[in-house]
């Protein structure tokens, strides 16, 4: 179709239309031996037929068919007049209170907390004053003494006739401690041993003609026998301990050895102290240190001390 510019193409592989707007053909269009691919024109025979190598092909729309709308007639019908009927009023209900029941509220039972059991307190028993011990012979010996105290004090007995005796005490090795007694008089008196906490008295040694006992005596168990509360005084005769309780002793007031013979007094605290050591008759007064607490008289004949207080 020259006129319109646009023609139906036929070829060995398709059919359908196309655009001749840019096709200038010499002689017969249907003899045009024209191929098209998917809207592309490729010619076969000669370049001359063709004007443009490649060429889209315009495609025209086919015209959509109108639709004539047709106007409805609505039928409108009257609307029904609802007729308002008034709500009923309420009458108000009166709720009756509750009434209260009283009840009996549960007794709670006592709950058992387990205890531990008191563990038994075994209070012991106070320690038993140590028994004295006592030790007999006859002539020179060597006797062991096995004590379980310490401080003490010795009764000795001895030299019934008139010879020499005398008494020394030894630690566990043999080693000499204290002479206690040394007399040519028949003898028989009360010395101390181990007041001091380094002597610890083992052994005794003993020199005699005759029969001889010693009687080793804790030291309160001595006490109850003598003892010179503080401030006040005692008396007694030859070799004897005594122990000092009460308030804290200031001087002694010692008189004795009317027989002029030797006679010495020691005490003993945190130290020991010569208080007296004459062979003459004896009437004086001495200090005493603060922390005595046990005086020793060696002497023959009676003795009279007195201690005052601060």
């Amino acid at each position: 179709n020259q006129d319109q510019r646009w023609g139906w193409v036929i070829s060995e592989d398709m059919r359908g239309w196309v655009s001749l707007e840019y096709l200038t053909v010499d002689g017969d269009v249907s003899e045009l031996p024209i191929k098209t691919e998917f809207g592309q024109l490729i010619s076969s025979n000669t370049e001359s037929a063709l004007q443009s190598p490649t060429l889209k092909p315009t495609i025209t729309p086919s015209k959509v068919p109108t639709r004539t709308l047709t106007p409805t007639t609505q039928t409108v019908y009257p609307t029904s007049t609802a007729s308002m009927t008034p709500k009923p009023t309420k009458t108000p209900t009166t709720i009756p209170s509750p009434t209260l029941t009283s009840t009996t509220r549960p007794t709670r039972e006592p709950t058992l907390t387990a205890t531990s059991t008191p563990k038994r307190v075994t209070i012991p028993s106070p320690t038993p004053t140590p028994e004295s011990i006592t030790l007999e012979g006859s002539g020179d010996s060597l006797v062991n003494l096995d004590k379980s105290f310490d401080a003490a004090v010795a009764h000795i007995i001895g030299n019934s006739t008139g010879r020499h005796f005398s008494v020394e005490s030894q630690d566990s090795n043999n080693a000499f401690i204290a002479l206690l007694v040394n007399t040519t008089d028949p003898y028989d008196g009360v010395v101390p041993i181990d007041l001091d906490d380094r002597d610890n008295t083992a052994w005794f040694e003993i020199t005699a003609y005759g029969s001889w006992s010693i009687e080793v005596i804790p030291l309160m168990t001595y006490a109850e026998e003598s003892t010179l509360i503080v401030p006040g005084s005692i008396s007694g005769s030859g070799d004897d301990i005594v122990y000092l309780s009460g308030s804290i002793p200031d001087l002694a007031i010692i008189s004795g050895n009317q027989e002029a013979d030797r006679f010495v007094i020691r005490s003993y605290g945190s130290s020991v102290d010569l208080l007296v050591n004459t062979t003459d008759p004896y009437k004086g007064t001495v200090l005493l240190d603060s922390d005595t607490y046990v005086l020793e008289i060696k002497a023959k004949g009676s003795w009279t001390i007195e201690i005052t207080s601060p």
